[in-house]
C-alpha cells in the first residue's frame, strides 16, 4: 500500500489511495530529530519513521501535515488533521485534546551561553530567554519562573538561529532538539544546560470525542515490532552532553574563593611590613576589608549548588557547603572535625584518596578526577571533583579544598542510552551491533593465539504460528522464555545474541573440539524441545534448528562466519525438526560433524 508523507496542510484533507482515506499527522516541522523538512521538504526524523510504522501496522496510508508548533495542534483541534504525532499532556491541552499511548521519554532543559554568569534559572532575571510559541516550555517557565522574560519564536529553528546568531542568550527546548539545532547551527560548546526543566512522556493525541480513532491508533502501537522501534530510535537519537557548569566556574571559583580567603592576608602582611608606623584605624579599615572578603566567600560557598569541601593535612574536615551536606544528609555540626574517609568515602576508594592528598601535596597542582561519596544512608553518589592543596609557610600543605558535581544521574542516562544502543529491549541479549563488536574481537584474539571460534545460528521451528494463533504478545513472552533458557547453557565468556526476529547466534570463544561444539547445539535444541507455559496457563511447544561455522576453517570475518551460519542452519531444516548441521563447502547432505577435532 502506498504511503503518502509530506504533504501540505491544505492538500492532505482530500487525498485518498485505493479507496482508503489516508491517516493525517501533525506535527512541528521544525522539530528535529523527531520531525522536520529536509533540503527538499521531505518529511524526515523518529516520529515520521514512527507513524510510518503505525501505519504500516493499520493498513492505511499516511500523510503529514507539519507546520508551527502552534498551528499543529490548532490543525487537530478544527479536525484539519486527525492525530498529533507526539506532544506533552497538559491541562490546557485537555481541554481540546483526548490523548492516548505513551510513546517516548523526552527530557527539556534551559541552554544558556556558555559564557553567562548563571547557576539555575533563577539567575536569568534580566535575562530574554527563548521559548517556542505554545510549546510545552513556554507553558512550564510561565507557570514554574514567572519572572522570566520570555521571548517567543514561531519553531524550534528560528528559536536557535536567534540564540546561535547572540540575539538571545538563553532559550529553553527539549534536550535532543537543542543539541541538534546547535550542532547545525552553532556549537554545541557554545552553551551549556543551565536546568533539566522536567522530564516527561510524549502522548499521541486526538481531538475530544473521537474516541473510536484513538482506540485504533493504540492498538496499532502495541502491536509494533520492538525490533524496529529500536531501530529507529538508535538511528535517530544521539548521546550528547554538554556540561551544567561552565569552564569559567571551575577555572575561576576554586582560584577566586583562595584569593578572598587569603589574598587579602598576603596583602594585609606586605602592607605592615612597609607601613608599621601607619595610623590603627587604617589596620581596623584592612581588618574590616578581611572579615568582608571572608563572609562574601562564605555566601558565594553557601549559595553555590556546586559540592565544597576542605580538609585540613590529617583528611580532617574543616568545612562543608550546604549543597554538599544536604546530598550527604548530615548536618555541619556532624562532620566538622570528622575524618573525610570514614565518614564520606567508600573502604575500597581509602588508600586512593591518600594517594591524590599525597600527590597534590608534593606536586602543588590541581587535580581533575571522578571519585564517589558516600550518603549518609550508605548510597554512593559519583561526583566529578575539581581539587587543589594550600601550602603554609613550611612548605607543606596546610590544607585540601575541592569542589564538585554530582554527575550521578547524567551517567546513569548515559549507561541507558549505551545499553539501549547494544541490547535487544524484548529479551535483554546483546544485538547485532554488540554481536559484530565482540565477533571482532574474538576473532583477532583467536588469530594471534591460534585457536578456532564458533557461530552457532539458531532458529525457531514453527514460531510464526505462535504469533498467528496466540498473538504478539504471547510471541514475546516466548521469546523472552528462549532467550532465558538458552542463555542458561552459555559459558560467561560466550556471547548469546538475538539477531531479529525468532533468530539467535551463540558465539563461543577458545574452541578446542567440535564434538563439544556438537554437543552443545543439542542440547540447546533438547531444551527447546521442552515446552513453555505461558502467563496465561497456555502451554507452546516451538524447537529449532541450528546451522554451525567454524574460523578459520569457513571464513575468516563476522559476515563470512555468520552467513555460512545461516546457510547451514537452513540445511539443518532440510533434514527434519530439532537438527543441526555445521556448514559444508560441497555437501549439502554431510554428516552432521564434518569437522573432527
Amino acid at each position: 500500500m502506498a504511503l503518502l508523507v509530506g504533504l501540505a496542510p491544505a492538500a492532505t484533507a482530500s487525498v485518498v489511495v485505493n479507496d482508503v482515506e489516508p491517516l493525517i499527522v501533525s506535527q512541528d516541522h521544525a522539530w528535529p530529530p523527531f520531525a522536520y523538512r529536509d533540503d527538499n521538504g521531505e518529511p524526515r526524523g523518529l516520529l515520521i519513521d514512527f507513524w510510518q510504522l503505525i501505519g504500516a501496522a493499520m493498513e492505511r496510508p499516511v500523510t503529514f501535515a507539519l507546520t508551527d508548533w502552534d498551528d499543529s495542534l490548532v490543525q487537530v483541534r478544527d479536525g484539519h488533521a486527525h492525530v498529533h504525532g507526539g506532544l506533552f499532556r497538559s491541562p490546557e491541552r485537555e481541554t481540546f485534546l483526548d490523548f492516548g499511548v505513551e510513546i517516548f521519554p523526552l527530557r527539556a532543559a534551559l541552554f544558556a551561553a556558555a559564557d553567562l554568569p548563571a547557576l539555575e534559572a533563577a539567575d536569568l532575571s534580566g535575562t530574554v530567554v527563548g521559548v517556542t510559541r505554545g510549546g510545552f516550555e513556554e507553558e512550564f517557565l510561565r507557570e514554574n519562573h514567572p519572572g522570566l522574560e520570555l521571548k517567543t519564536y514561531e519553531n524550534n529553528d528560528l528559536l536557535v538561529r536567534a540564540a546561535a546568531g547572540g540575539e538571545i542568550a538563553a532559550f529553553a527546548a527539549d534536550y535532543p532538539v537543542g543539541m541538534y539545532l546547535l550542532d547545525r547551527h552553532a556549537s554545541p560548546e557554545r552553551f551549556r544546560v543551565l536546568e533539566v526543566l522536567y522530564a516527561r512522556q510524549l502522548s499521541i493525541a486526538v481531538a475530544r470525542g473521537e474516541t473510536a480513532l484513538l482506540s485504533q491508533i493504540n492498538a496499532a502501537i502495541t502491536r509494533l515490532d520492538a525490533d524496529e522501534l529500536s531501530r529507529i530510535t538508535q538511528k535517530w537519537m544521539r548521546s550528547e552532553s554538554v556540561g551544567k557548569v561552565p569552564d569559567w566556574f571551575w577555572a575561576g571559583l576554586p582560584a577566586g574563593i583562595l584569593t578572598l580567603l587569603l589574598g587579602s592576608l598576603i596583602l594585609y602582611s606586605r602592607l605592615l611590613k612597609r607601613q608599621v608606623n601607619q595610623h590603627t584605624r587604617r589596620l581596623l579599615e584592612i581588618n574590616d576589608a578581611l572579615r568582608a572578603e571572608r563572609d562574601f566567600s562564605r555566601s558565594v560557598l553557601d549559595a553555590s549548588p556546586a559540592f565544597f569541601v576542605a580538609l585540613d593535612e590529617h583528611r580532617r574536615i574543616r568545612m562543608m557547603n550546604p549543597a554538599m551536606l544536604e546530598a550527604l544528609g548530615y548536618s555541619a555540626e556532624e562532620v566538622i572535625g570528622g575524618d573525610f574517609a570514614s565518614l564520606c568515602v567508600s573502604p575500597e576508594e581509602h588508600e586512593s584518596l591518600h594517594i591524590l592528598l599525597r600527590h597534590m601535596g608534593v606536586s602543588g597542582k590541581p587535580v581533575h578526577r571522578e571519585s564517589h561519596v558516600l550518603t549518609r544512608n550508605g548510597e554512593q553518589r559519583l561526583v566529578e571533583w575539581h581539587a587543589n592543596s594550600v601550602k603554609g609557610a613550611s612548605g607543606r600543605p596546610e590544607f585540601f579544598f575541592a569542589m564538585g558535581l554530582d554527575i550521578t544521574e547524567r551517567r546513569r542516562a548515559e549507561a541507558q542510552l549505551e545499553h539501549i544502543a547494544h541490547y535487544d529491549p524484548l529479551t535483554g541479549l546483546p544485538n547485532r551491533t554488540l554481536l559484530q563488536a565482540r565477533l571482532e574481537h574474538a576473532l583477532e584474539l583467536a588469530r594471534r593465539r591460534d585457536r578456532r571460534v564458533a557461530i552457532l545460528f539458531l532458529d525457531l521451528n514453527e514460531f510464526k504460528q505462535v504469533n498467528d494463533r496466540l498473538g504478539h504478545a504471547c510471541g514475546d513472552e516466548v521469546l523472552r522464555a528462549v532467550a532465558e533458557r538458552l542463555h542458561e547453557r552459555v559459558r560467561e565468556e560466550d556471547t548469546l545474541a538475538r539477531w531479529g526476529g525468532d533468530e539467535f547466534i551463540l558465539l563461543v570463544e577458545e574452541v578446542t573440539d567440535t564434538g563439544h561444539i556438537a554437543s552443545l547445539a543439542r542440547d540447546l535444541l533438547d531444551r527447546l524441545t521442552q515446552p513453555f507455559t505461558l502467563s496465561n496457563g497456555h502451554p507452546v511447544h516451538v524447537g529449532g534448528s541450528i546451522g554451525i561455522s567454524l574460523y578459520p576453517d569457513d571464513g575468516d570475518n563476522p559476515d563470512a562466519l555468520i552467513t555460512r551460519a545461516d546457510m547451514a542452519m537452513y540445511q539443518a531444516k532440510e533434514q527434519g525438526r530439532s537438527m543441526y548441521q555445521f556448514y559444508s563447502r560441497t555437501d549439502p547432505q554431510a554428516p552432521v560433524d564434518p569437522h573432527p577435532s
